[in-house]
């Protein structure tokens, strides 16, 4: 059997070209984009910058200048009847001496940034945070002097902001989450980034979710985490109520706690003293720790599903403070169920933090900052496919290549003979 004809061959080879480019590689890091390397198949460019207004997709741009020092952040679909499809990127401002707050950017259904303002000023080192299941943004203050209080936000501006009873007291607070599985008991979890910073539950008893808002309004019993352990990764927990016992025990064996995330019946608590992450079994009161297969530490987390049913853990990383101050390489990086992890990008010319990733409601974007830098990012796979869709490293052959889709469609409806060469 012959080739087609040229004309033919080079219609086969602009598919084949075409095709190619359906390869999101997470973890080969043969890309390079506005000074970062990526993984193959990935695009990324810079949406906003700290301190310079923010460019919208109809050539004007926002009257506010993006905020300084982006930290933890969510997405929120946007109902309203003027953008619907939409989506608002919140991001807290770790900012000092009430210059921080949150800030959000508004998406047109199509991905283009078309507001930004900020919806929570006055506060100061807003770090993380957390997302409630009635779409409002729980952002917490990082004060060095303990005094840091806890806000919901409305992440389209329509409310305006309240604090929360949880962590009224003061303190170093770093990320909020919630168990709301039992639709009569309500828990809502905080962190503290300080080394004996126990992590902290109010039990909320038959909440009213017609006035979802004002829950978090009022106060309920508090207790705090105890860990009981087996061994250096795993063991059994619970709560007590008694603080000054509580904070011993996250002194011993969880100091400095900062992202938190609940996955299910799983609370991910990442421990910045011990460079890892405990994921906390509520149903059973067991625990396991792990240590990142990464050189910095873990930070923030979200939980990606993708559209086979599989979960992928989401990591930004923070340098360890020593190499922090000479500079290092943070990025980005993927744990999948079976414990293994994936760089999906790094940067080494940026500020040693990265924050604030999250995803748009369709999972064709993904966003994430670089703290002190200021620069938020918009990554999208060139393939125009989500990230929710699973991605699979190309095979390699026997010789050490890749068979290209070139290779492989010739093969497949022109098998030659051995020896055949091209007209």
């Amino acid at each position: 059997m012959r080739w087609p004809k040229a004309g033919f061959v080079l219609l086969l080879l602009a598919f084949a070209t075409k095709a190619s480019a359906l390869e999101y590689e997470p973890g080969n890091l043969e890309g390079v984009d506005q000074d970062m390397y990526l993984s193959k198949g990935l695009s990324a460019k810079i949406i906003a910058r700290s301190g310079e207004p923010v460019a919208y997709f109809d050539g004007t741009s926002s009257t506010e200048n993006f905020h300084s020092d982006p930290d933890g952040a969510a997405v929120f679909e946007d109902e309203s009847e003027a953008n619907l499809g939409g989506w608002v990127y919140v991001s807290n401002s770790e900012a000092d001496f009430g210059n921080g707050g949150v800030g959000a950017i508004k998406f047109d259904p199509n991905g283009n940034v078309i507001d930004y303002k900020m919806v929570l000023t006055g506060t100061s080192r807003n770090c993380n945070g957390g997302k409630t299941d009635w779409q409002s943004w729980i952002s917490c203050e990082e004060d060095l002097f303990g005094q840091g209080k806890i806000y919901q936000v409305d992440p389209f501006g329509e409310k305006d902001p309240v604090m929360i009873a949880l962590g009224n007291q003061g303190g170093v607070w770093e990320a909020f989450a919630h168990d709301t599985r039992d639709p009569e008991v309500l828990y809502a979890f905080i962190t503290e980034d300080t080394e004996d910073g126990a992590v902290q539950r109010m039990t909320y008893q038959n909440p009213n979710y017609t006035y979802a808002w004002d829950i978090l309004i009022e106060s309920a019993p508090l207790d705090y985490l105890y860990l009981e352990p087996a061994n250096d990764s795993s063991g059994t927990f619970k709560w007590i109520p008694d603080e000054a016992e509580a904070r011993a025990n996250a002194e011993s064996y969880y100091p400095s706690t900062e992202g938190m995330k609940m996955d299910g019946n799983i609370l991910r608590v990442v421990s910045k003293g011990l460079e890892g992450f405990f994921e906390l079994d509520l149903d059973e009161g067991n625990y396991t720790f792990e240590v990142p297969d990464f050189d910095g530490q873990p930070d923030q987390s979200t939980t990606v599903v993708q559209d086979d049913g599989s979960k992928l853990i989401y990591f930004t990383e923070e340098a360890h403070p020593f190499w922090g101050f000479f500079g290092s390489q943070v990025g980005l990086y993927t744990r999948d169920e079976a414990g293994e992890y994936t760089t999906i990008l790094f940067g080494d010319d940026y500020s040693p933090e990265t924050t604030g990733v999250a995803f748009s409601p369709d999972g064709l974007h993904m966003y994430f900052a670089y703290q002190t830098d200021g620069y938020l990012f918009d990554v999208t796979r060139t393939d125009g496919l989500s990230f929710f869709s699973p991605a699979t490293p190309a095979e390699v052959t026997d010789d050490g290549g890749d068979e290209s889709i070139l290779d492989w469609i010739g093969g497949l409806l022109f098998p030659a003979a051995e020896g055949q060469d091209l007209p």
